[in-house]
């Protein structure tokens, strides 16, 4: 989806962009993935041995680390939006438009790494529901509608802030479903 309105808002440089951060991104996604389900089963076992201390523990540490992975990801990503673009070897042009969407883009992770852990938790409590309500109202209904509205009014800015607005809404999705236990 995001491709398609880069190529419609910014043609086939923005679209040559979007790849490269879509590369970066999904090296950055994937860890934190990792670090979040890779929770899931401790959080599970501690949540049927009805220990509340470390369901609690453990919920906290997932959080700090891949918030924090985030960060330092988003942080890396920024500091080094001027080499990058060489790894990929584009064009003056699509370099041009990195260093503007590396930062936008970029931004999301910490975001991600919080509706990500609360996937990972809701699923380790038996709460289905509320992580089916995280992965599919992200993938069906949150995406799609930002991605149709932001470049409407924001035109290619608003294609390189998709992502971090799609996971702050993720974000708050997560603290009123956390909010109802």
């Amino acid at each position: 989806m995001i491709n398609w309105r880069a190529l419609a808002y910014g043609g086939t440089v923005a679209l040559a962009a979007y790849a490269v951060v879509s590369y970066m991104l999904s090296v950055g996604q994937l860890l934190l993935q990792g670090v979040c389900d890779g929770s899931q089963p401790l959080i599970s076992f501690y949540h049927g041995a009805a220990d509340a201390h470390s369901v609690k523990q453990l919920k906290r540490w997932t959080y700090y680390t891949s918030i924090t992975t985030g960060i330092v990801i988003t942080i890396g990503i920024t500091a080094l939006r001027n080499v990058i673009p060489t790894w990929f070897n584009v064009s003056a042009e699509t370099t041009g438009v990195l260093l503007f969407a590396f930062p936008l883009c970029a931004l999301s992770l910490p975001f991600y790494a919080f509706s990500r852990s609360s996937s990972a938790y809701f699923y380790a409590i038996k709460k289905a529901r509320r992580a089916s309500i995280m992965v599919y109202g992200e993938a069906l209904i949150v995406l799609p509608i930002c991605v149709f509205i932001l470049p409407m009014f924001l035109k290619l800015n608003g294609v390189w802030i998709t992502l971090t607005v799609v996971q702050i809404i993720m974000l708050f999705t997560a603290i009123l479903l956390l909010r109802k236990q």
